[in-house]
């Protein structure tokens, strides 16, 4: 290795090409060159943390902070050359906010272009494909870091991640030319990016990798730009349920079912449940239940009030913690299996509509905000996968038509709209009669004949019939259970029955709304409503927006509708923003 920070001219050939890799992908017409950033370390207010250097794969070579900048800003411009990196949605935030204005109108315009690829999403794609797409529930984070995919991919380099590793202390060497890096500081920086490369030019290409990795960049500047959180709120909130969880515990003091140490006489609580059932539920190993819901419809005051005490003390434990801090960077996950995205730290997309955590979220001085989100989507993206299939689809009929869904089968079944909606987003799912009556109760009722109201749903939607066994007969013929998404050609294998339902129309409007987060972010951040407004959050249909003018709302929304058409494309579909709101309420 050199003094300038590149490898000498007689090691590139063998350390781009690898022993069975070759420079140039032989199904890309691009030139292929891989990046990555150093910097210094990532903190929870710093999450665009400062740029140190940056190391490119071809030539193998590594450039200070603005020399690396300048050589980003003439690839991202090539219209000739794809930039590859690894989750390089972080390593284009890291260069977007050393000079916003210069960068974001590039990256922007190289991802529309398809000349931006991320291994990382390749890799969750391929995995998915097969059934094996892993996640890690207690960190919220993937397993596909850099260092996995390069043994997995046999790269023929072994990188060092370890904290004695150079990763954590490019701070160190800020500053400093290049050329006066230790040389374990060059090759470190140098071998992530020629890995980067060799990984991409492993792996295969997917059919929707230029949706999803766009998808990955605009909730990425959700992240970094997060939402305000008011501290008065979030004190004024902790006081009340402090002081209701104490009220619960002195309730609860004489029932027996909490003990003089605080902690909850699970013997007890099973006892109380049992007595307060006919047939007591039980948990899928055979014990007694005791969750939240089984509490409640005891019949029981005090184990009733031993469920608000558990819904209390979550609040505080889980989401008051959360909050604690001047704004909220949630993390998103891009895909689970289902499709979907799921967030972390905190999980915003799961925060409870009552109980005033939402409240506890406000906007930007001077901006308002505003929840934009589909109607039915899910439901319009059942009806189009079936007008696909079949040719036609009552359900979609009705949508297009104007109707209300769930008053079509309210009166078709003779009950209550609230459990017709219960049974149109349940029974979509292959859920059994017994199934629903458990579910119906999640939203507020209890249904007395719930094989009744399955029959019904089905006569009112005939072509779920011909869905149902569709997706069995998929299942039985590919074994595993294969799916491809019929508009976005995203594949999803290790189904059964319930997972490939739902797979196949979740997906399809999962994948819609990644595509309407990308031209939303476009807009607001390079186009008509550059300054204007932000996303903020996005939650599975609906996207938070922080704005300084309330037309920016329903443009929003119709370039949500624009690019959800893109997919389905035969029902009709809406968003509807909600009045601006001075904090997160809705």
């Amino acid at each position: 290795m050199d003094t300038g920070g590149s490898l000498k001219k007689n090691e590139i050939h063998e350390r781009v090409r690898g022993p069975h890799f070759s420079t140039l992908c032989p199904w890309c017409p691009l030139r292929t060159i891989a990046f990555d950033t150093e910097t210094y370390l990532i903190t929870p207010d710093m999450l665009a943390p400062r740029l140190v250097c940056v190391s490119f794969s071809e030539p193998p070579h590594l450039l200070n902070r603005d020399d690396g900048l300048d050589r980003v800003a003439e690839l991202l411009a090539d219209e000739e050359t794809r930039l590859v990196g690894h989750n390089v949605a972080f390593d284009l935030g890291v260069i977007a906010a050393e000079d916003p204005a210069r960068f974001l109108p590039l990256i922007f315009e190289a991802y529309a272009f398809d000349r931006i690829a991320d291994t990382k999403v390749r890799e969750q794609l391929a995995q998915l494909a097969i059934g094996q797409l892993q996640f890690m529930p207690k960190t919220g984070r993937t397993r596909y870091d850099l260092g996995a995919l390069t043994a997995r991919h046999n790269c023929g380099l072994t990188l060092d991640k370890t904290e004695d590793s150079w990763r954590l202390h490019y701070r160190e060497l800020d500053g400093i030319p290049v050329e006066d890096y230790p040389p374990e500081a060059k090759s470190y920086a140098i071998d992530d990016a020629l890995a980067t490369l060799r990984v991409y030019q492993s792996q295969r290409d997917h059919d929707d990798e230029y949706n999803q990795s766009r998808a990955a960049w605009a909730l990425h500047l959700m992240t970094l730009r997060g939402i305000a959180i008011d501290p008065e709120a979030v004190a004024a909130l902790e006081t009340q349920l402090t002081a209701d969880v104490a009220s619960k515990r002195e309730e609860l003091a004489a029932s027996g079912l909490i003990r003089k140490n605080g902690t909850k006489d699970t013997k007890a609580i099973r006892a109380r449940v049992e007595a307060a059932y006919k047939h007591p539920p039980k948990t899928p190993k055979g014990a007694t239940a005791t969750d939240r819901q089984t509490l409640n419809e005891s019949g029981d005051p005090d184990l009733a009030n031993l469920a608000e005490l558990g819904a209390f003390d979550k609040l505080l434990k889980t989401y008051v913690t959360s909050l604690k801090r001047p704004a909220a960077h949630p993390s998103y996950a891009l895909m689970m299996t289902s499709g979907r995205t799921s967030s972390s730290r905190p999980n915003i997309q799961n925060l409870p509509r009552a109980g005033g955590v939402r409240e506890c979220y406000i906007p930007r001085p001077g901006h308002q905000l505003y929840s934009i989100d589909y109607s039915t989507l899910e439901l319009a993206a059942l009806a189009q996968v079936c007008r696909d299939l079949f040719g036609f689809s009552t359900m979609g009929d009705a949508i297009n038509a104007g109707a209300d869904l769930h008053q079509e089968l309210a009166d078709a079944a003779k009950i209550d709209r609230q459990t017709a909606k219960a049974g149109n987003f349940g029974f979509c799912g292959g859920m059994s009669a017994e199934s629903f009556a458990k579910y119906a109760l999640g939203y507020g009722v209890k249904v007395e004949d719930p094989e009744a109201v399955r029959d019904a749903w089905f006569k009112r939607w005939p072509e779920m019939v011909d869905y149902f066994q569709w997706v069995n007969d998929q299942i039985g013929y590919h074994g595993e259970g294969t799916f491809t998404q019929l508009k976005s050609n995203r594949r999803r294998a290790g189904c059964g029955f319930t997972q490939g339902c739902n797979t196949m129309f979740q997906g399809l409007a999962a994948d819609g709304a990644k595509r309407a987060l990308f031209a939303v972010a476009r807009a607001c951040y390079v186009g008509e409503l550059a300054g204007v407004a932000y996303p903020i959050a996005f939650i599975h249909d609906e996207i938070l927006l922080e704005s300084i003018e309330p037309s920016a709302a329903e443009t929003v929304a119709s370039i949500m509708v624009a690019s959800m058409r893109e997919l389905i494309c035969d029902i009709k579909i809406s968003a509807e923003p909600s009045e601006p709101m001075e904090r997160w309420s809705k």
